[in-house]
């Protein structure tokens, strides 16, 4: 190495002489001049050799990437309203002792947290407790809201999907838990799932952002129209239905004996509820089935019950986190799987 660079240092000089050589031609140029031009020469060479002599001394510094986690389970739990969270905490440095519980949801939206720091810069936040056993992860545009509570997005362009390849939520047993999986391989899931029951959906494709919607009350059935179709769950309803299904639900509550307007219905029974159609979203691959149970909640001590779809636009939608008893997968080129748990 050193004998390259004093090959290059003696070339380079002798370049440089020659090139001021030229310049000595004129006779009234000022010897003082040249002299200088020469030594500028010179230490245009120095510096070049210090930049190499510095670019091939290896560094101290490393930086390390830390191994994506592989099957990782983080508990979740479920609300009175059956929407699923999680606990994230800020890591040390920051300030060990705050904890963030965020609702998990389908969409993109990383985090609006309430009661933190009020800033908009990234922010590092640690999934599970246990220290051998923990993902941490930088929310580079993290929303930061004080009195508004905290959301975790799952969806492909959230944070926590592109960064872990692939996220699921499998429902235990008890059904007030299930576990969030991070790094979920395809193996993993399946082996969560009842045999032959996973529907698959390339939200990419056109087929997979296509759907009818059916309405089914004993032999009675009837079709919506294939609509176009979303995978979303911010706004807390378990899926997005025709506006005039959603009327048709409404009105056979009322004939029920059921008194309410939008979504909240008094004297509300179980035999009313019963009585209410299947929903049906039916795929190019599979379909999936509400049950007048699953989108309707009951309050047995107020006897009321509250519609838990909705009607946003044309399109159809759902919350694949909110569909009772079953798990999703999604990964970060946008493949979603839903299944019936074991």
């Amino acid at each position: 190495m050193i004998q390259e660079i004093s090959r290059f240092f003696v070339r380079r000089v002798f370049i440089s002489r020659v090139e001021l050589l030229t310049l000595i031609f004129p006779s009234t140029m000022n010897p003082v001049l040249l002299w200088c031009l020469f030594w500028l020469a010179c230490l245009r060479v120095v510096s070049y050799v210090v930049q190499r002599v510095n670019s091939s001394t290896p560094s101290n510094t490393y930086s390390v990437t830390p191994a994506l986690p592989e099957n990782l389970g983080i508990p979740v739990m479920y609300d009175e309203n059956g929407m699923p969270f999680v606990d994230a905490f800020l890591p040390d440095g920051m300030n060990p002792s705050q904890s963030i519980r965020g609702s998990l949801t389908s969409v993109s939206r990383d985090f609006a947290v309430g009661a933190t720091h009020n800033q908009s810069s990234s922010q590092f936040f640690t999934f599970g407790s246990n220290s051998s056993d923990v993902f941490t992860i930088e929310f580079s545009t993290p929303r930061f809201y004080r009195h508004l509570k905290a959301f975790i997005g799952i969806r492909p362009g959230s944070e926590l999907t592109r960064t872990a390849g692939s996220i699921a939520v499998i429902r235990n047993e008890d059904a007030g838990t299930a576990e969030m999986i991070i790094g979920a391989t395809q193996e993993f899931f399946n082996s969560s799932c009842v045999p032959g029951s996973i529907l698959t959906l390339n939200a990419t494709s056109s087929t997979g952002r296509q759907v009818e919607v059916l309405m089914q009350n004993g032999t009675v059935r009837e079709s919506f129209n294939v609509r176009r179709f979303v995978m979303d769950g911010f706004l807390g309803a378990k899926a997005s239905v025709p506006w005039s299904l959603l009327n048709r639900i409404r009105e056979s509550l009322r004939e029920s004996g059921a008194d309410g307007r939008h979504f909240w219905f008094t004297s509300c029974t179980q035999a009313a509820i019963s009585s209410l159609p299947r929903i049906t979203f039916t795929f190019a691959h599979g379909s999936l089935v509400y049950y007048p149970e699953d989108y309707v909640k009951f309050y047995e001590a107020e006897q009321s019950c509250k519609v838990q779809v909705d009607s946003y636009s044309e399109t159809a939608s759902l919350n694949p986190l909110l569909i009772p008893g079953t798990n999703v997968r999604v990964t970060r080129d946008n493949i979603w799987e839903i299944c019936d748990s074991v």
